[in-house]
Protein backbone atom coordinates (compact mmCIF):
# COMPACT_ATOMS: atom_id res chain seq x y z
CA UNK A 1 0.00 0.00 0.00
CA UNK A 2 1.31 3.14 -0.72
CA UNK A 3 0.73 5.77 1.39
CA UNK A 4 0.19 9.60 0.56
CA UNK A 5 -1.75 12.68 2.09
CA UNK A 6 -4.78 11.47 0.35
CA UNK A 7 -5.09 8.23 2.11
CA UNK A 8 -3.17 8.90 5.00
CA UNK A 9 -6.16 9.57 7.37
CA UNK A 10 -7.91 6.63 5.83
CA UNK A 11 -5.01 5.02 7.12
CA UNK A 12 -4.34 6.24 10.57
CA UNK A 13 -8.03 5.16 11.37
CA UNK A 14 -7.52 1.65 9.81
CA UNK A 15 -4.20 1.51 12.55
CA UNK A 16 -6.45 2.41 15.52
CA UNK A 17 -9.18 -0.22 14.40
CA UNK A 18 -5.87 -2.93 14.21
CA UNK A 19 -4.53 -1.71 17.69
CA UNK A 20 -8.25 -1.87 19.54
CA UNK A 21 -9.05 -5.44 17.86
CA UNK A 22 -5.84 -6.63 19.09
CA UNK A 23 -6.57 -5.52 22.79
CA UNK A 24 -10.16 -6.61 22.35
CA UNK A 25 -8.94 -10.02 21.19
CA UNK A 26 -5.83 -10.42 23.57
CA UNK A 27 -8.69 -9.41 26.83
CA UNK A 28 -10.54 -12.30 25.46
CA UNK A 29 -7.74 -14.66 25.42
CA UNK A 30 -6.54 -14.28 28.46
CA UNK A 31 -10.20 -14.69 29.63
CA UNK A 32 -11.20 -17.55 28.37
CA UNK A 33 -8.06 -19.60 28.55
CA UNK A 34 -7.02 -18.90 32.50
CA UNK A 35 -6.34 -22.65 33.89
CA UNK A 36 -4.31 -23.06 30.83
CA UNK A 37 -2.30 -20.06 31.20
CA UNK A 38 -1.36 -20.90 34.94
CA UNK A 39 2.44 -21.92 33.97
CA UNK A 40 2.63 -19.71 30.89
CA UNK A 41 4.70 -16.56 31.04
CA UNK A 42 2.89 -13.84 28.48
CA UNK A 43 5.19 -10.79 26.80
CA UNK A 44 4.00 -8.09 25.29
CA UNK A 45 6.54 -5.67 23.19
CA UNK A 46 7.42 -4.19 19.74
CA UNK A 47 10.17 -3.48 17.63
CA UNK A 48 9.22 0.22 16.91
CA UNK A 49 6.30 2.58 17.78
CA UNK A 50 3.90 4.89 15.93
CA UNK A 51 4.83 3.67 11.88
CA UNK A 52 3.21 7.41 11.83
CA UNK A 53 4.34 10.32 14.03
CA UNK A 54 2.29 13.42 13.25
CA UNK A 55 1.59 11.93 9.80
CA UNK A 56 4.98 11.30 8.75
CA UNK A 57 6.69 7.89 8.26
CA UNK A 58 9.64 7.27 10.15
CA UNK A 59 11.42 6.41 6.59
CA UNK A 60 10.25 9.75 5.08
CA UNK A 61 10.65 12.17 8.40
CA UNK A 62 12.34 14.94 7.52
CA UNK A 63 12.42 16.30 11.25
CA UNK A 64 15.34 17.46 13.10
CA UNK A 65 15.70 13.61 15.26
CA UNK A 66 14.61 12.08 12.24
CA UNK A 67 13.54 8.23 13.02
CA UNK A 68 14.71 8.91 16.79
CA UNK A 69 11.44 11.23 17.36
CA UNK A 70 9.66 9.96 20.67
CA UNK A 71 6.66 8.37 18.70
CA UNK A 72 8.75 6.02 16.92
CA UNK A 73 11.08 5.13 19.47
CA UNK A 74 8.35 4.63 22.46
CA UNK A 75 7.38 0.63 22.68
CA UNK A 76 5.32 -1.59 25.08
CA UNK A 77 7.22 -3.70 27.55
CA UNK A 78 5.05 -5.62 29.26
CA UNK A 79 4.77 -9.24 31.09
CA UNK A 80 2.19 -10.95 32.22
CA UNK A 81 1.56 -13.94 34.56
CA UNK A 82 -1.06 -15.44 36.86
CA UNK A 83 1.83 -16.31 39.69
CA UNK A 84 3.05 -13.11 39.15
CA UNK A 85 3.12 -10.26 41.65
CA UNK A 86 2.90 -7.22 40.58
CA UNK A 87 5.96 -5.04 39.42
CA UNK A 88 6.37 -1.70 37.79
CA UNK A 89 9.63 -0.93 35.93
CA UNK A 90 10.35 2.66 36.66
CA UNK A 91 13.72 2.84 34.75
CA UNK A 92 14.17 3.36 30.64
CA UNK A 93 14.54 0.34 29.32
CA UNK A 94 14.94 -0.94 26.01
CA UNK A 95 14.26 -3.91 23.88
CA UNK A 96 17.82 -5.25 24.41
CA UNK A 97 16.60 -5.98 27.86
CA UNK A 98 14.42 -8.32 27.38
CA UNK A 99 16.27 -11.49 27.81
CA UNK A 100 18.06 -10.36 30.99
CA UNK A 101 14.86 -9.33 32.82
CA UNK A 102 12.99 -12.53 31.23
CA UNK A 103 16.12 -14.72 33.14
CA UNK A 104 15.30 -12.86 36.40
CA UNK A 105 11.24 -13.15 35.98
CA UNK A 106 11.72 -16.96 35.33
CA UNK A 107 14.16 -17.22 38.08
CA UNK A 108 16.28 -19.21 35.35
CA UNK A 109 19.81 -20.00 35.93
CA UNK A 110 21.49 -16.84 33.82
CA UNK A 111 23.29 -18.76 30.84
CA UNK A 112 26.61 -17.71 29.89
CA UNK A 113 26.08 -15.43 26.94
CA UNK A 114 27.02 -11.90 26.08
CA UNK A 115 24.80 -9.32 25.89
CA UNK A 116 24.19 -5.40 25.98
CA UNK A 117 20.81 -5.58 27.50
CA UNK A 118 20.48 -4.92 31.49
CA UNK A 119 18.16 -6.77 33.61
CA UNK A 120 15.31 -4.28 33.44
CA UNK A 121 14.44 -4.43 37.90
CA UNK A 122 18.32 -4.04 38.37
CA UNK A 123 19.46 -1.11 35.98
CA UNK A 124 21.04 1.65 37.43
CA UNK A 125 21.76 3.82 34.78
CA UNK A 126 19.28 5.45 33.67
CA UNK A 127 19.68 5.97 29.96
CA UNK A 128 18.44 3.79 26.78
CA UNK A 129 20.46 3.67 23.14
CA UNK A 130 18.90 3.45 19.64
CA UNK A 131 20.86 2.54 16.15
CA UNK A 132 19.78 2.70 12.82
CA UNK A 133 21.27 3.19 9.22
CA UNK A 134 18.59 5.26 7.55
CA UNK A 135 17.63 4.08 4.32
CA UNK A 136 18.69 0.95 2.28
CA UNK A 137 20.50 -2.45 2.36
CA UNK A 138 21.27 -2.45 6.31
CA UNK A 139 24.92 -4.34 5.60
CA UNK A 140 25.81 -1.84 2.85
CA UNK A 141 24.94 1.02 4.92
CA UNK A 142 27.32 -0.45 7.14
CA UNK A 143 30.18 -0.98 4.96
CA UNK A 144 29.57 2.71 4.34
CA UNK A 145 29.55 3.70 7.52
CA UNK A 146 26.20 4.91 7.53
CA UNK A 147 25.70 4.66 11.39
CA UNK A 148 23.08 6.29 13.41
CA UNK A 149 23.43 6.71 17.26
CA UNK A 150 21.09 8.17 19.90
CA UNK A 151 21.21 8.29 23.82
CA UNK A 152 18.26 9.62 25.80
CA UNK A 153 17.70 10.14 29.12
CA UNK A 154 14.45 11.66 30.70
CA UNK A 155 14.51 15.13 29.34
CA UNK A 156 17.69 14.98 26.95
CA UNK A 157 18.45 13.11 24.09
CA UNK A 158 22.21 13.16 22.16
CA UNK A 159 22.22 12.13 18.39
CA UNK A 160 24.88 11.43 16.36
CA UNK A 161 25.76 10.21 12.61
CA UNK A 162 28.88 9.27 11.59
CA UNK A 163 28.28 9.40 8.29
CA UNK A 164 25.55 11.25 6.43
CA UNK A 165 22.82 9.27 4.21
CA UNK A 166 22.59 10.80 0.86
CA UNK A 167 18.92 11.22 1.56
CA UNK A 168 19.28 12.75 5.02
CA UNK A 169 17.78 15.90 4.80
CA UNK A 170 18.86 16.75 8.24
CA UNK A 171 22.78 17.74 7.78
CA UNK A 172 23.61 18.09 11.31
CA UNK A 173 25.76 15.34 12.36
CA UNK A 174 25.18 15.88 16.02
CA UNK A 175 21.99 16.79 17.58
CA UNK A 176 21.18 17.61 21.53
CA UNK A 177 17.25 17.98 22.24
CA UNK A 178 15.09 18.48 25.39
CA UNK A 179 12.58 16.70 24.36
CA UNK A 180 10.19 17.33 27.49
CA UNK A 181 10.10 20.89 26.50
CA UNK A 182 10.33 20.89 22.97
CA UNK A 183 7.53 18.78 22.26
CA UNK A 184 8.39 18.65 18.61
CA UNK A 185 12.47 18.37 18.57
CA UNK A 186 13.14 21.02 16.72
CA UNK A 187 15.44 22.58 18.58
CA UNK A 188 19.27 21.55 18.34
CA UNK A 189 20.82 22.51 21.26
CA UNK A 190 23.93 21.15 20.61
CA UNK A 191 26.00 24.81 20.93
CA UNK A 192 24.02 25.97 24.04
CA UNK A 193 26.73 26.73 26.70
CA UNK A 194 24.02 26.11 29.40
CA UNK A 195 23.90 22.26 28.62
CA UNK A 196 26.98 20.99 27.90
CA UNK A 197 27.35 19.01 31.51
CA UNK A 198 24.40 17.09 29.73
CA UNK A 199 26.07 16.52 26.01
CA UNK A 200 29.37 15.51 27.55
CA UNK A 201 27.70 12.94 29.97
CA UNK A 202 25.70 11.19 26.85
CA UNK A 203 28.12 11.35 24.80
CA UNK A 204 30.46 9.01 27.22
CA UNK A 205 27.60 6.98 27.49
CA UNK A 206 27.48 6.68 23.68
CA UNK A 207 31.08 6.16 23.26
CA UNK A 208 31.08 3.48 25.99
CA UNK A 209 27.99 1.65 23.97
CA UNK A 210 29.62 2.20 20.85
CA UNK A 211 32.79 0.55 22.11
CA UNK A 212 30.36 -2.38 23.02
CA UNK A 213 29.07 -2.75 20.17
CA UNK A 214 31.90 -3.57 18.36
CA UNK A 215 32.83 -6.59 20.28
CA UNK A 216 29.28 -8.24 18.76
Amino acid sequence: IRINNSNLKSFEGLRKFSLKFFDNFLFEFLEKNKDKLKNTLIVLSSDHGKVFANNVSALNNKKLCGSFQEDYLRIPFLFYNQNQDFRKIENLISSIDLLPTLIEILDLKSPNLETLGINAFKKKDDVVFAEHRFRGPDLLNKKKGINYYCVKNRDFKYIYKEKLHIQDKVEDKEILVNYKTDISENINIINNPDFQKILISLKEKLKLRMNNLNKF
